[in-house]
């Protein structure tokens, strides 16, 4: 078992080595195509001294993520996948920029803070600290999965009616479509496409894969694809048209493998999955689809959270109000929405203390689904570590405190939170308890 794990842990730094490689690789690349664009435009004449510091810096809470690499749970993936598409970036990012050069405080701080983050988390998960007892709900099987048509149903006829109907769009012309909705969303839309899209679509179709019957996967399967269709197709969001696929693919690789080692499994499924895609991009001769996706995906969020720093250093700024839209306009020159997550967004904040904020928020995410995750079966437990992407794609990409009803916390402890049972055998097929 001793051996088992030193070689988990040493297979694991090869993989964060080759990744942070990749980034550094993809900076430059994308530094290069995209140079006529304000905002890209940076210098990929690097220095190979503060290649090496930064390096080591995103390299550094590795050693920590991965000292107990059997942590098998929501909170492993939701750390691994922050640390991902969101430190390592924002720490590998300010190598290109000359006035980051011999200056590595804001490196070293995200580095840091995030290390020490996970020790605290790691540690106080170790002693068994938890939440006091709440009472969970308890439901039949059949009422559930009646329950989850009706609200689905409702959920789409409202939007079906508000919309006027499905558009077909191109998925490379979304940006007339997106200004339009934005222009004249209400709130109470906003609300429910985000968390639809985000969590309720991927949800219902991962639900019909629970399903024995053939109707019921069939009914949930559509349904769950037709709201992620008809939120695509009115908002021109992008990432809500292939977040469900990712999702699905990313649960279909968990029920193929046993949860152990998760931390490990999910980094090594995700660094074969980018560097698949890669080489299908450049058969295909789509590699220029493949810069734009990877820049969305994983270093966006970097160049946002720097440029988010350099800005309220050289303003000498405590709090900056509407920061995307800011730093859109002065970054890179549109009257956009440059957004960043849990160190950028909390910078906006009363600096430092707005990210220690936010990563106390971000405990309390985690404990809230490791209980969630601790209670639930198999197959539910599956769901579950799938839909954490999206709640840590929006913890990299958006407000640390809009998660909650902005990207679908909330509805994921709604659907989660039920201990659901066969009345037939008596026993609880979807036991979820209520220790937090």
């Amino acid at each position: 078992m001793g051996n088992k794990l030193l070689q988990s842990k040493i297979f694991s730094f090869l993989l964060i080595y080759i990744y942070i490689c990749y980034i550094f690789y993809m900076y430059i690349l994308i530094g290069k195509t995209f140079s006529s664009i304000e905002g890209y435009n940076y210098s990929i004449e690097i220095d190979y001294y503060s290649v090496f510091i930064n390096g080591f810096l995103a390299f550094l809470p590795s050693i920590f993520l991965f000292s107990k690499p059997n942590q098998n749970k929501p909170s492993s993936i939701i750390l691994l996948v922050l640390y991902l598409i969101h430190i390592i970036p924002s720490i590998i990012f300010p190598t290109f920029l000359k006035k980051f050069a011999i200056e590595f405080f804001w490196q070293l701080f995200i580095s840091i803070s995030f290390s020490i983050f996970v020790i605290i988390y790691f540690l106080l998960d170790k002693y068994k600290i938890r939440f006091p007892k709440i009472p969970y709900l308890k439901l039949l099987q059949k009422f559930y999965t009646i329950m989850l048509f009706l609200i689905s149903i409702f959920i789409f006829t409202y939007l079906l009616y508000e919309f006027k109907g499905i558009n077909y769009i191109s998925i490379f012309h979304v940006y007339d479509v997106r200004n339009l909705y934005k222009e004249t969303v209400n709130p109470l839309i906003s609300y429910i496409v985000i968390n639809s899209g985000y969590i309720l679509s991927p949800f219902l179709i991962l639900y019909s894969f629970t399903r024995k019957k053939l109707i019921l996967k069939i009914l949930f399967f559509t349904l769950g694809t037709l709201l992620s269709i008809i939120i695509f197709s009115n908002t021109g969001f992008k990432s809500v048209a292939f977040m469900w696929i990712f999702i699905l693919i990313i649960y279909l690789y968990l029920k193929k493998i046993k949860i152990q080692y998760l931390p490990l499994k999910f980094l090594t499924f995700f660094i074969f999955f980018l560097f698949f895609l890669h080489i299908l991009a450049i058969v295909l001769n789509l590699d220029f689809i493949y810069l734009h996706w990877i820049r969305r995906l994983l270093l966006s969020a970097g160049m946002n959270t720097t440029y988010f720093y350099d800005y309220i250093i050289n303003h000498d700024l405590y709090f900056l109000k509407n920061a995307p839209l800011t730093i859109s306009i002065n970054y890179f020159g549109t009257y956009g929405s440059a957004n960043t997550g849990l160190i950028g967004d909390g910078l906006t904040r009363y600096l430092f203390l707005g990210i220690y904020f936010n990563y106390l928020i971000l405990f309390f995410i985690l404990k809230i689904l490791d209980s969630l995750y601790r209670y639930v079966t198999f197959s539910y437990r599956t769901m579950l570590l799938a839909l954490t992407f999206p709640i840590s794609y929006a913890l990299s990409y958006s407000k640390t405190t809009s998660i909650f009803l902005t990207y679908g916390f909330l509805l994921i402890i709604f659907l989660f939170y039920w201990r659901i049972y066969v009345k037939k055998k008596n026993l609880s097929s979807f036991n979820c308890s209520s220790t937090v």
